[in-house]
């Protein structure tokens, strides 16, 4: 398959994207939402050993870029992926990391 530039605008947005990613914890309910589905802040706290108030910081900042979304069930605020596109990191991530294993 023959590679080709990418645009000017698909590099920024790009770049926007992965600024917003890279962080350890950011990273981390990328991966739980993506392995377990939409999943409210109690929920994430069990799989992330951060504070609420550092998980809620990164989870407001990665609602902000679009990367997340959430929505309101009774007294609960899920969470799950807005943009799919995040996932593709994670699986580069994962099948560099397999390939030491």
């Amino acid at each position: 398959m023959k590679k080709t530039a990418l645009e000017l605008k698909a590099i920024k947005e790009a770049s926007l994207v992965l600024k917003s990613i890279a962080h350890p914890v950011r990273l981390r309910v990328i991966e739980a939402l993506d392995l377990g589905g939409e999943m409210t802040v109690s929920q994430l706290l069990e799989k992330i050993p951060v504070s609420q108030a550092e998980l809620s910081k990164q989870l407001a900042l990665l609602k902000s870029r679009g990367i997340l979304k959430s929505a309101v069930d009774r007294n609960y605020r899920l969470y799950s992926i807005a943009f799919p596109g995040v996932i593709n990191v994670l699986d580069c991530i994962r099948k560099h990391h397999s390939k030491g294993d």
